[in-house]
Formats: structure tokens, sequence, C-alpha cells
């Protein structure tokens, strides 16, 4: 059974002191806001090309709060922003998170750094999920039993239909 939306599991938060700039060009990356970028653990390069523009951000950004302040940044006064040109502003290669303050200006507080969160699946999350849908398909077949044999009036059929919900009682109180 798959899950439509992802269960997102932080695995590492690292923040990246940018370089002190040599040239024109890296001055202006120098002193552009902080990103947040994301990588999901185990992707190859190839299904990171083919996603890289449908990342589930909506997703991220739960995680994203939660993930900054297990490293000590305080969040309160920030915003971010997901942007398909954060890392690159020719074209969307590098997806992630611009970071502001909420007034718009520059998050001086953060320095000049860039943070990678490596995210995957909460396997224990996922399953549980599972379980839990598994558990109401096995109920509501239960109920849908109970009903029907309400209605049954031959005897023989009343017999078949408690064999049938005995199986269904038994599977779901095996989940």
């Amino acid at each position: 059974m798959s899950v439509a939306t992802p269960l997102i599991k932080v695995l590492s938060v690292e923040r990246n002191e940018r370089r002190m700039p040599r040239t024109p060009r890296d001055a202006k990356e120098f002193h552009s806001k902080p990103r947040v970028y994301f990588s999901v653990k185990g992707e190859t390069i190839l299904e990171n090309l083919v996603e890289r523009h449908v990342r589930p951000f909506t997703e991220y950004r739960k995680v994203l709060v939660a993930a900054l302040e297990s490293i000590g940044i305080d969040t309160s006064e920030l915003k971010f922003n997901w942007s398909r040109y954060a890392g690159c502003t020719m074209c969307p290669c590098s997806p992630g998170f611009v970071v502001s303050r909420k007034d718009g200006r520059h998050p001086t507080t953060l320095g000049h750094c860039d943070i990678w969160i490596t995210v995957g699946d909460d396997q224990e999350a996922v399953q549980d999920l599972e379980k839990r849908e598994a558990l109401k398909a096995a109920t509501l077949k239960v109920n849908a039993l109970k009903a029907d044999l309400g209605r049954i009036e031959s005897e023989v059929a009343a017999v078949a239909l408690r064999a049938a919900l005995v199986t269904a009682v038994e599977e779901r109180n095996a989940i």
C-alpha cells in the first residue's frame, strides 16, 4: 500500500559557512541571503535531476523550523520562501528555501551560511499509517457484513455470512 503524502524524517542538519569572496561574483554569492537546501538520502543523481522540480516543499516546510532549532538557530524572526532558483539564479537546478527576516531584510543572526538538511522516509510512521489504514478497512468490512447479516432472512445464507463475519473479525484482530 503506498502512502499519498510522504512522511519526512530529518536525518541530519549541516551548517556550511561561506568562504570569503575572491572575485566580484563570489562577493555577490557571499553576501546573498542564506539558503536552506534539502537532499533525500539514497537518491541518485539521476533521480535528483528528475525530482528537483517537484519537491514536496510543503512537507519540507513542516520539518524546517524544528531542524534549524536542533542546531541552535532561533527561527522566531525568520521567514522561509521556497524558490526553484535558490542556488542558481539562471536556472531551476538548485531549489531550496531563501531565508530572510519577517520584515524582508537580510537575517544578520545567521551570518553568511547555507544549511543542508538530509531527509528520508520515516519508516515507523509509514508502517503505523499503513496499519491504521488496514485496520480501518477491516473494520468497515466487519460493519458491512454485520449489516448484511441483519438483512438476511434465509438460515443457509445467514450461516455462510456468519462464517465470513467471524473470518473478517479474526483478520481485523490480527492487525
